[in-house]
């Protein structure tokens, strides 16, 4: 090797320990990489608000050491989820920096009115603090500001599909949990009027009031029990009644009984009331539950719209006989 190659041999390995240095993630002082929420530990926080880009908005709020939904009565919440998505936003590192710029805030969707998701946490002591959750940056990773920050970094740890704003996301969907091959009656009552159904004993259903030479479509009609049965919310609204919920004059009315193996028999009521002009959503109520919820206007139409024609089986039309 001549000196002319030794010389910028040298330069070359000067340069990359140059490189080293100032891309190298930030240290504090105890040799651990900057954290975006600093020492913050999921123990300190005790409220935690998503809002998406849309404006919709989910709150909880820690009760004891349980996660509920404040604005539905205390809805009990799924904690473990709420946990999951604590424990990786306090290892967001600070060490990743896309910009530091004000103006490229709204571009990367992490801005104080443009972002994709805002975080907001409140600690024990009161002390406030978030981050939005802005543009993805390549397959789980996105870009991500702390409030009153204008340093924006890239991280693997959160991106916006993890930070639902709707209860599904969040809760145990299901309302109603009856075994479906347990229930031997239901009845309906609708605009339309009401319906029986009973089984017999080969457990075939039977209609009141069926017209002779009709025969009721059995598929179709465990198909609305295991609907009833089996009734899941889309979210759950509050433990109090309240008019605009319109269950004082019901669209629908559900009733049936289930029997257990050991011949136990339940009744179970359900009421389906009016439609939610702003979601479309229509609010029901389980009897036996301390909650009032609001069912999707596909699951609620089934029963508000249910007529008599719904459950009779079609009658093969006779073929003309052939013209020789």
């Amino acid at each position: 090797m001549t000196k002319l190659q030794k010389i910028l041999s040298g330069i070359l390995v000067l340069q990359i320990v140059l490189i080293g240095w100032v891309f190298w993630p930030e240290q504090s002082e105890s040799g651990k990489q900057a954290l975006l929420l600093g020492d913050l530990q999921i123990e300190d926080v005790v409220d935690l608000k998503i809002t998406d880009d849309t404006g919709k908005a989910i709150h909880f709020t820690k009760d004891g050491s349980d996660w509920t939904l404040p604005e539905a009565g205390g809805y009990p919440v799924e904690g473990t989820k709420i946990e999951n998505v604590l424990e990786h936003a306090i290892k967001v590192n600070a060490d990743r920096i896309v910009t530091e710029t004000e103006a490229s805030h709204k571009q990367l969707q992490v801005g104080d009115t443009d972002y994709i998701r805002k975080v907001e946490l409140v600690l024990a002591d009161g002390t406030r603090t978030g981050f939005y959750v802005g543009s993805n940056a390549g397959p789980g990773t996105a870009h991500i500001r702390k409030f009153d920050d204008e340093q924006v970094y890239l991280t693997d740890e959160l991106t916006a599909y993890d930070l639902s704003a709707s209860s599904s996301g969040w809760i145990d969907t299901t309302y109603v949990n009856v075994p479906s091959t347990t229930v031997n009656a239901i009845s309906i009552i609708n605009q339309n009027g009401e319906l029986l159904f009973q089984k017999d004993a080969n457990g075939e259903w039977l209609l009141s009031g069926l017209e002779a030479g009709a025969a009721v479509d059995g598929a179709a009609v465990d198909s609305l029990v295991g609907t009833a049965a089996a009734m899941r919310m889309v979210e759950p609204i509050s433990n109090e009644i309240n008019a605009e919920f319109g269950l004082d004059d019901p669209s629908a009315v559900i009733v049936f009984t289930a029997q257990d193996e050991a011949g136990n028999v339940t009744t179970h009521q359900i009421g389906i009331g009016s439609m939610d002009a702003e979601n479309g959503n229509y609010y029901a109520y389980y009897q036996g539950s301390a909650y009032y919820v609001q069912i999707s206007a596909y699951t609620a139409e089934q029963f508000t719209q249910a007529d008599l024609d719904d459950f009779i089986e079609a009658q093969a039309t006779p073929t003309s006989p052939a013209v020789e």
